[in-house]
Formats: C-alpha cells, sequence, structure tokens
C-alpha cells in the first residue's frame, strides 16, 4: 500500500507525464531570510524534473516567495544565484545599519527588477495560483495577493520580504502598509486545506529536528526597540508567544508526528541542517542551494 508521502510523489510524477486528474496539488515554500537559499536549490531541482507546471497552487511568504516566483517564471538558476552572486558578503545584509540590516531595497528595486529581472508575465500567464502571504502593519492581519490580481507582483513580494526589525520600512499596495507575512503564514497548511487541496509538498528550510524556542528576554527587547516606529497592534502580533507555538505545530504535521483532520497527503523536503536566517558566506550558501537541488533529485527517485 502506498503512503501518503508517495502517493503525492506519484501523483505529481504522473502530471509530469501528462496524467489528466481530479486532485488539488499544492505547493507550500517556505521562506526564513538566507535560509530561502535551499529554497532557491530545490526550485532548481524540480524545475529540472519538469514540475514546473504540475501544481495548482503555491504558497510562499517572505524569501519563500522570491523562490517561488523564479520557479513560476522558468528561472530557477537565475533566482538561487542571487544568493551567491548579489547577496552574499555585505551586499544585502548591513549589520551596521540600525533598522534596514537587510536592504530589501537593493533585492527587489535593484535586483529583481533589472539585474536578475524576474519575468512578471510569465507568472500571472501561469495557471498556476500563486498566492504570497503579507501582513497588514495596522493591525497585524495576514492576507494574501495572488499572481491574478491586478498589482505589481514585485511590490508583493517586497512587502512579504519586508522583514519586521531589519526593515521596518512598510511597504504600500494601494491604500495598505504592508510587511513580513511569515508573521503567521510560515508554512500555510490551513490555506491549503481550504483551497480543497488533496495533495502538498512542503518545501521548508528548517531540519526535521528543529524546534523553534521563544526569544529571550534580551532579544524581545532588543527587537521592541527596532521596531520602535512600527504600530503597537503588529509588534503585538510579531512579539506574540503563540506564533512560536503555531509554527511548532504546522512543523509537527508536515513531518508526520501530528495528524490533521482531514484527509491530505503531505509530503515535505527539508534540509539535514540548519542554515542562519542571516547567513553571508558564499560558499556556505552555495552548499545549501546544491544540497536543496539533491534534496529535490532524491526525493523522486521512488522504487
Amino acid at each position: 500500500m502506498n503512503t501518503h508521502k508517495e502517493i503525492v510523489l506519484q501523483r505529481l510524477t504522473g502530471r509530469k507525464s501528462g496524467n489528466r486528474d481530479k486532485h488539488k496539488i499544492g505547493l507550500i515554500v517556505e521562506g526564513g531570510g538566507m535560509r530561502g537559499a535551499f529554497s532557491g536549490g530545490v526550485m532548481v531541482g524540480l524545475e529540472k524534473l519538469g514540475l514546473t507546471d504540475a501544481f495548482d497552487y503555491i504558497y510562499a511568504s517572505s524569501s519563500g516567495s522570491c523562490a517561488g516566483a523564479y520557479f513560476l517564471s522558468h528561472q530557477t538558476e537565475s533566482g538561487s544565484s542571487i544568493y551567491t552572486e548579489d547577496l552574499s558578503g555585505y551586499k544585502f545584509i548591513k549589520p551596521w545599519r540600525i533598522n534596514r540590516a537587510a536592504d530589501i531595497d537593493y533585492l527587489c528595486d535593484d535586483i529583481f527588477r533589472h539585474k536578475k529581472k524576474l519575468n512578471t508575465k510569465k507568472i500571472k500567464e501561469s495557471k498556476t495560483i500563486f498566492k504570497i502571504f503579507v501582513a497588514d502593519v495596522n493591525n497585524g492581519r495576514c492576507s494574501y495577493y495572488t499572481n491574478k490580481d491586478k498589482v505589481d507582483l514585485i511590490q508583493v513580494i517586497k512587502a512579504s520580504c519586508a522583514l519586521p526589525a531589519f526593515y521596518n520600512k512598510p511597504v504600500t499596495i494601494g491604500p495598505n502598509q504592508l510587511m513580513d507575512g511569515r508573521i503567521e503564514k510560515a508554512l500555510p497548511i490551513e490555506d491549503a486545506i481550504s483551497d480543497g487541496c488533496t495533495d502538498l509538498l512542503v518545501v521548508t528550510t528548517v531540519p526535521e529536528y528543529y524546534h523553534e524556542k521563544k526569544d529571550t528576554l534580551l532579544a524581545k527587547g532588543l527587537k521592541r526597540v527596532l521596531m520602535s516606529k512600527l504600530p503597537q497592534q503588529y509588534k503585538k502580533k510579531y512579539l506574540n508567544i503563540e506564533k512560536h507555538d503555531n509554527y511548532n505545530e504546522s512543523l509537527d504535521v508536515i513531518f508526520g508526528r501530528k495528524k490533521i483532520h482531514r484527509k491530505i497527503n503531505i509530503y515535505t523536503i527539508s534540509p539535514d541542517y540548519m542554515l542562519d536566517k542571516y547567513e553571508t558566506r558564499q560558499g556556505t550558501l552555495k552548499r545549501a542551494i546544491n544540497h536543496g537541488m539533491t534534496q529535490a533529485q532524491e526525493a523522486f527517485l521512488l522504487d
């Protein structure tokens, strides 16, 4: 009897072969700062396997939205190279810049729009629904934009990547002031279930043994200082200890340690080791990308 994990891979392989089915298959791409190098590598592997158009839905936030975008535009090698060629060293992460330690403007307005130009036209034309999660800075509520909305996709990605404490500058989309969607939607499993997904391939940027710890008093105090200019409701939600509990519960679900009531098949691709979310070393980022490619390709080596 096939396991739930094997079913996901077999159905994806079937779609690659042109099989028609009535299933809904979703892809969740986790971010987490520079840990997204692993996600980028997985996307390269999935593209090489011919699976770019095999998903009905893609869900992402933070740097996961970058990987998902370059995946849907069939530009994964260009997208993953950004980590080693454009973000390594101190080109992106600049610790000496208080409140702007992560240069999101450079990432989105320079690299995505010009240097490694993202083909947003191709993303919008894709049959796959791409959901990018963001959070409203005035109340902390999470929502999403899709590739079918009449919005600037790069601006949406920028909002989803706008890390509180490290880039305290809300991104404007229409009447909304938005920031990092990972505040609640690092692993939006419930959203996939609500969309009727029968199968989920989850790309997480943390290893199976990982358990997110609550912030120390010092860390929480520092974040409060760095986020001092942001609205109180957003800060409260971002620093809420329940956020860690909810994330750990999602990890338990995707790694099979906790069952969910609804019938859904889940296969998870994850790294074997922990990459620092602020990693800047070119060689380390390159290894993470290669590790992601390998993990994706090995997942589909079915007996």
